[in-house]
């Protein structure tokens, strides 16, 4: 059997399950079936993804060892925005995603080593691509060689994606941008802003733990701010101008107090908590986020609801 199928990995968490049922209801419109691999009640992280991705024996990357057998592999956040170019469904090449516009530290391994390691030229983004049997023998050589050197991530799991390009010779090179200002055009972005030439979407703010930190840098605002890029940029520069905001990060504190910064005019969104409505904090939503000036807080939309609870929890007790 030759062919291409589609993968991801969940854990039993809710949120993870949700995540890629999700994402299979996605791909149906396209006329892809997605196959779900359970990774029981594992942390979703490097380590976990480095067992699976062919390290042990997996029979979905068996599948991928076969000739002219592909595997289109997205994290189950990953959302698919048009077909697949049928130049990539011709090829039986891996289509692995370079990242783009990643800013690299005076060590040469953007904080991400535990030794001084030079930094490759193109940095593979496994979170989505068509992987073939070169592609997935690349990975497990990435895996190898962080093990080998101790090249970490922030967790302390070995991290091969710097290394993947460095195994494979022959691939369709596609471009992950993770700045949208500076390269708004790509196959791939990280956050969910979607211009003429995007097939998917990678958000990085789809768990609240990961969002729910003192700062947001202005980049990662403006990646995952849903509406027109000059708009995004309006409500930046308005907060630089009524703050002294370091243009670099986004505190979500100094909305507070602020609340002549946005249009007064705009109806609030119907999901507040009660607790807000209570206080007649006025908030309203743009580009797929709410904004609370009063209260100092931003949220994207799809988190609100957990933000609300959080600050029920905060007020009422």
């Amino acid at each position: 059997m030759t062919g291409l199928i589609a993968f991801t990995l969940a854990t039993e968490d809710d949120f993870w399950q949700s995540q890629a049922y999700s994402l299979k209801e996605n791909l149906k419109k396209f006329g892809l079936e997605l196959i779900i691999g359970n990774m029981g009640d594992r942390a979703v992280d490097v380590s976990s993804y480095n067992d699976v991705w062919g390290v042990k024996d997996n029979a979905f990357f068996d599948f991928a060892s076969q000739e002219k057998n592909r595997i289109l592999f997205l994290d189950a956040e990953v959302r698919m925005h048009r077909h697949l170019p049928q130049h990539w469904l011709d090829d039986h090449r891996s289509v692995l995603f370079e990242s783009k516009s990643v800013k690299v530290n005076s060590n040469g391994f953007n904080r991400r080593s535990r030794i001084d390691v030079p930094w490759p030229k193109n940095i593979i983004n496994t979170g989505q691509g068509i992987w073939d049997k070169a592609g997935v023998d690349a990975y497990k050589k990435g895996v190898e060689y962080a093990r080998s050197e101790d090249i970490v991530d922030g967790n302390g799991f070995h991290y091969p994606e710097p290394w993947i390009s460095q195994f494979i010779d022959d691939y369709i090179p596609a471009c992950l941008s993770w700045d949208r200002e500076q390269l708004p055009d790509a196959e791939a972005s990280r956050g969910v802003w979607v211009s003429g030439s995007t097939i998917f979407t990678h958000p990085m703010l789809h768990r609240i733990e990961i969002f729910q930190n003192s700062t947001i840098g202005k980049k990662r605002f403006l990646n995952h701010y849903q509406s027109d890029l000059a708009n995004g940029l309006k409500i930046c520069d308005k907060l630089k101008t009524v703050s002294s905001w370091d243009p670099a990060d986004i505190k979500l504190d100094l909305l507070k107090n602020y609340g002549y910064v946005f249009p007064l005019n705009q109806r609030p969104p119907e999901n507040l908590s009660p607790s807000i409505k209570r206080r007649n904090f006025f908030c309203y939503s743009s580009g797929g986020w709410i904004f609370c000036p009063m209260i100092g807080f931003l949220s994207p939309c799809d988190l609100w609801d957990k933000f609300a609870m959080e600050f029920d929890k905060d007020v009422d007790d």
